[in-house]
């Protein structure tokens, strides 16, 4: 007759260290596994911007971003992005934060571009934030700009 108990502790331990293992791998693929160090910045516009965001300095993935915060300013709304970047990273005092999306069909990102100050910036402390240009945005302004020109400005010499 088999040892029933020896089985049971046996099955248990190998259920237990693939729990385990599951959960250093989660661990692993998310990112979250050292420590960092925080910072922030502000926008007006934080389209596609959320907790998980990458952060890139000079295109090297260094963080992510943490949370995004409305900040009501008087009658005007802003965004307050806080982000960790890996700890002891350098980041220049003079750097700027760039919403950016490296391709048409790419993830948005919190790109830093690295300044040429010599002093470099505290954890905690703000990183100048610049928004996205919207590619859509600019190509209906010149659409329209030239919807306005053709109307005003060459019909009549047209006539």
């Amino acid at each position: 007759m088999r040892n029933n108990k020896l089985n049971y502790v046996i099955v248990g331990s190998f259920v237990l260290a693939m729990i385990f293992g599951l959960i250093f791998s989660i661990a692993m693929l998310t990112g979250r596994t050292g420590a960092t160090d925080k910072y922030f910045a502000v926008y007006r516009n934080v389209t596609g911007v959320k907790f998980g965001t990458q952060v890139l300095y000079e295109g090297f993935p260094i963080g992510q971003v943490e949370e995004v915060t409305p900040v009501a300013e008087g009658s005007k709304m802003s965004f307050r992005v806080d982000f960790t970047v890996v700890e002891g990273w350098r980041i220049p005092e003079d750097s700027v934060a760039k919403i950016a999306a490296p391709g048409l069909l790419s993830a948005i990102t919190l790109s830093l571009n690295a300044g040429k100050s010599e002093k470099m910036l505290e954890p905690s402390s703000q990183v100048s934030g610049l928004e996205a240009a919207n590619v859509f945005a600019v190509v209906s302004s010149v659409a329209d700009q030239i919807s306005m020109l053709a109307e005003k400005d060459i019909r009549p010499l047209l006539n």
